[in-house]
């Protein structure tokens, strides 16, 4: 599935970040800059006409089947209605979008604004409605307009400084579209959390500190941090730790009663009724996803912000399987999730 990422990203930032501060590599705007590969060249007022061409009417329908990487999953939370039926704005309103432009390149732009409006008219007032679609059409907008924002950075090497203008100028496009209300309800905790890692890595990478500077300049950043933020990055610190224990009692002989044990004290009762049902070896496929998925469950159920649980899952999916194997798990994941009624 090819997914629409929204400004900077935030968990690729986040891990990219962690390498940089390493050393352990350069890298370039095309992994922190987002795309829209479907609108593409289209000028603001061509992609207005293209979206706002398709009426807002109960029988706009796509008559062709749901595009493939659609299908089998949960559709996302209704969006949320005032007693006056006007639509109240907050991150769902995204989420929604980014749910049916996750088919772009698999079929037309225009399809999928024929989705989208179907399924704002069928599931919302007419005003809410008709509120839903402006904000999706600039949404398209600001997605070209960063597109081509994206084409001006690449052919350059990244450095701190080039990723704070592009930051920069990606909040200005989102100015040109949107309220101050809708850039910090869809987009208020990513720039939060951008900005705390922009500020580690900055720290780090400032040759001029000792290591006993850099300790109390990122004592100040944390206490800085909005406590949402400082409480997720814990829970994914707790997380690392124990992948990182449990590949050290891997490597010093551990025996699967041992990890298991090890894994129980981690996760509790469910993870323990989980784990017996392992086969024996974890390098087997199906073992090797239970034990994946027990993680999996623990940063879906406890993790707010929908940045950090990305990240995390990212790392862990690193952790566990190869190149080929995470776009396998990228689709199982949708599906075993939807079934529980949870998402990504």
């Amino acid at each position: 599935m090819k997914v629409v990422a929204i400004g900077i990203s935030v968990l690729m930032l986040s891990l990219i970040a962690s390498q940089w501060i390493k050393g352990e590599r350069t890298i370039t705007l095309e992994e922190l800059v987002p795309s829209f590969e479907q609108g593409k060249g289209l000028k603001p007022a061509q992609v207005n006409a293209l979206v706002s061409s398709q009426p807002l009417t109960v029988t706009t329908q796509v008559e062709k089947a749901s595009p493939s990487s659609l299908r089998g999953l949960r559709e996302p939370s209704a969006l949320d209605i005032s007693a006056d039926g006007l639509l109240i704005i907050n991150s769902k309103i995204i989420g929604l979008f980014d749910f049916y432009l996750a088919a772009t390149g698999e079929e037309a732009l225009s399809d999928i604004a024929i989705r989208v409006n179907g399924h704002l008219t069928n599931s919302l007032p007419p005003k809410a409605a008709k509120q839903a679609q402006r904000i999706f059409e600039n949404y398209v907008q600001y997605l070209n307009q960063v597109t081509m924002l994206k084409e001006r950075y690449q052919q350059s090497a990244s450095t701190l400084e080039s990723i704070v203008m592009a930051k920069q100028e990606i909040s200005d496009i989102r100015s040109q579209y949107f309220s101050d209300q809708m850039i910090e309800s869809f987009w208020g905790k990513s720039d939060q959390y951008e900005q705390y890692m922009l500020s580690v890595v900055a720290l780090n990478k400032d040759k001029d500190l000792t290591p006993e500077q850099k300790l109390y300049a990122l004592e100040h950043i944390n206490a800085q941090a909005p406590l949402w933020l400082i409480t997720q990055r814990a829970k994914a610190n707790k997380l690392n730790e124990y992948r990182q224990r449990y590949k050290e009692m891997e490597a010093e002989g551990a025996d699967k009663v041992q990890l298991n044990e090890f894994a129980y004290a981690q996760f509790g009762d469910q993870a323990a009724q989980r784990l017996s049902a392992l086969q024996e070896t974890r390098d087997n496929w199906e073992a090797k996803l239970a034990q994946y998925r027990i993680q999996l469950d623990t940063i879906v159920e406890t993790t707010d912000s929908k940045a950090v649980r990305n990240q995390q899952i990212v790392e862990l999916r690193d952790s566990y399987f190869n190149a080929n194997e995470r776009k396998r798990v990228d689709v199982l994941d949708r599906k075993y999730l939807a079934q529980s009624q949870r998402t990504l």
